[in-house]
């Protein structure tokens, strides 16, 4: 019995889809996760946000499958080092810091960013 080869075309036609997929999928949660950090931080925080979330996606240490697990993986990852800076920039703009330094500072109603004069 002759074994049958697969065929070429479809098999072509199967990556590009599950590409198509994973390039949508991976489209879905960068944009929901720079979206979230631009309604939480402003535009600076989600563009350095989103270059963060690509170089994570470059640097996985596995294959990115179909399954969202494997999306928001990236997402925490990039989620880690956003917190990490917005901690960083909080500690520097701290209430007792400014007052160390003779600064007084000043809150914006309805929201917690503290703005030092």
């Amino acid at each position: 019995m002759k074994k049958r080869e697969p065929n070429r075309e479809r098999l072509s036609s199967q990556r590009r889809a599950s590409f198509d997929d994973l390039t949508h999928m991976a489209e879905s949660e960068l944009a929901a996760f720079t979206g979230a950090v631009y309604e939480l931080f402003g535009h600076e925080e989600a563009r350095v946000s989103a270059d963060e979330w690509i170089e994570e996606l470059l640097s996985a240490d596995r294959p990115i499958g179909a399954g969202i697990a494997d999306w928001r993986h990236i997402t925490i990852m990039a989620s880690i080092r956003l917190a990490s800076r917005v901690c960083r920039n909080a500690e520097s703009t701290s209430p007792m810091k400014a007052r160390r330094h003779g600064r007084t500072p000043h809150k914006f109603p309805n929201h917690e960013a503290t703005v030092h004069k």
